[in-house]
């Protein structure tokens, strides 16, 4: 178990990061999450499936706690916007740093499928598997998405044109 801490806890972090986008959070739902695939380890059939089912813990653990977040209070925006500061997050002055503010203002599932499809270089079938949806929910949903995130960059570039002119 050890060795499998050792090697997965940093990519499921940045999972549940992405999908929190609070690195406190993720640090919540990872301990939740290592807890589950502790006790849960013994289910599993097949050890060649442990990357996609770990990740679908995640996912999984995320979701309930943003159910739970959801319901008791809305995020403090100020605060978030001071912590990503504070992790020195790239600013949206860069390529990457514009695409991952913008991933920011996608919803949850979007934010979810483009991460595990793009960041994590997944298949459509393992985020298939992650996502307990069929391979062809995961295209039309990546197209989806990306089409989401080019709405959300072309606002923003042409937003950032007009307060140039």
């Amino acid at each position: 178990m050890e060795a499998l801490i050792t090697k997965w806890q940093e990519p499921l972090w940045r999972h549940a990061m992405r999908q929190t986008r609070n690195a406190t959070l993720a640090d919540d739902v990872l301990q939740e999450s290592l807890v589950a695939i502790a006790r849960k380890i013994g289910g599993l059939k097949d050890p060649g499936s442990f990357r996609t089912w770990a990740y679908r813990i995640v996912s999984n653990k995320t979701a309930d706690l943003i159910r739970k977040r959801q319901r008791n209070r809305e995020l403090d925006a100020q605060a978030l916007e001071q912590e990503k500061q504070a992790q020195g997050e790239p600013t949206p002055n860069d390529e990457v740093g514009l695409i991952r503010a913008a991933m920011t203002r996608l919803n949850s599932r979007d934010r979810t499928i483009l991460s595990l499809f793009y960041l994590e270089e997944m298949s459509v079938a393992e985020v298939s598997e992650i996502c307990g949806i069929p391979s062809g929910t995961v295209k039309s949903r990546l197209s989806k998405a990306r089409s989401n995130l080019k709405k959300i960059l072309d606002t923003h570039l042409n937003s950032n044109h007009s307060e140039h002119e």
